[in-house]
C-alpha cells in the first residue's frame, strides 16, 4: 500500500477562464432550474446532513477542468485514475447549517487523493486536515488522503444569505493494489472520532448537529 501523502497547499490553482468556465456552468444550471420550475437548484442535489447543495458529477463541466485536477495529480501520486469532483455550496438553502465534522472516506475501496479548491464565498472558512490548519483563500487548494486523514472545518455561523464554494476532486494510484478493509474502515473512523474529541471547542455546533442528524459528518 501507498504511504498517504503530507497535506500540501497550492495557491492561485485556477487561471481566471477555468474559475469563469465553473461557474457558466453552474449559473447554466441555476439558471435552467429557474426557468423550468422556479427553483435555481433544481438540477443540483441538496445535502443537508453538511448543508451543501452540490453538482455531484464533472459531467456538466468543461473537460479542462477535469484535466488541470488529473495534471496536479500526477505531481503527487504515481499514475492517478481518471478524477471524479463536485461542486459544492455551503448554504441554509441545503435546508441545515453548514458543518464538516472531523471524516475519514470510508467508502472508497483504495487509498484515496483529494484536493479541495475554495471558490467563491462570502465569508472565510479555515479547513483542517488532522491537526493542520489551513487558513484558506480564494483559488487556493489543499491536496491530502481523504481516506487516511480525517479533514474537517470548525463551526462557522452563516447568516441566511452567506454560501461557500468548493470544488473538490478525488482519485487514487491504478499502481495501488491494496484494496481496504473493513479493519482499515474502523481505524478511518477511530481516528475521525478521536480528532473530534480533540477539537470539541471547535465543533460545539457540529457535534450537536451530528448527533441529532443520522448519517451527520
Amino acid at each position: 500500500m501507498n504511504n498517504p501523502i503530507n497535506p500540501v497547499k497550492f495557491d492561485n490553482f485556477f487561471t481566471p477562464d477555468e474559475i469563469a468556465s465553473i461557474y457558466n456552468t453552474v449559473n447554466d444550471l441555476m439558471n435552467k432550474g429557474l426557468s423550468e420550475t422556479g427553483d435555481k437548484y433544481h438540477y443540483m442535489t441538496k445535502l443537508t446532513n453538511n448543508g451543501f447543495i452540490a453538482i455531484l458529477s464533472p459531467e456538466p463541466f468543461e473537460k479542462k477542468i477535469s484535466e488541470k485536477f488529473y495534471n496536479k495529480a500526477k505531481e503527487l501520486i504515481s499514475n492517478p485514475s481518471p478524477v471524479g469532483f463536485l461542486f459544492a455550496r455551503y448554504t441554509w438553502d441545503s435546508g441545515d447549517m453548514p458543518s464538516l465534522m472531523p471524516h475519514c472516506d470510508r467508502s472508497e475501496t483504495k487509498m484515496g487523493l483529494y484536493g479541495t479548491v475554495e471558490l467563491d464565498k462570502t465569508l472565510d472558512w479555515d479547513f483542517y486536515v488532522e491537526d493542520q490548519k489551513f487558513e484558506m483563500q480564494h483559488n487556493q487548494s489543499v491536496w491530502f488522503t481523504g481516506t487516511h486523514q480525517p479533514h474537517w472545518r470548525p463551526d462557522k455561523d452563516f447568516a441566511p444569505n452567506d454560501y461557500y464554494d468548493i470544488i473538490i476532486c478525488q482519485t487514487h494510484s491504478l499502481d495501488d493494489d491494496y484494496m481496504l478493509t473493513e479493519e482499515d474502515r474502523d481505524i478511518m473512523d477511530r481516528k475521525a472520532t478521536e480528532c473530534a474529541e480533540k477539537h470539541k471547542d471547535l465543533l460545539v455546533n457540529g457535534l450537536i448537529k451530528q448527533y441529532s442528524e443520522d448519517g451527520c459528518q
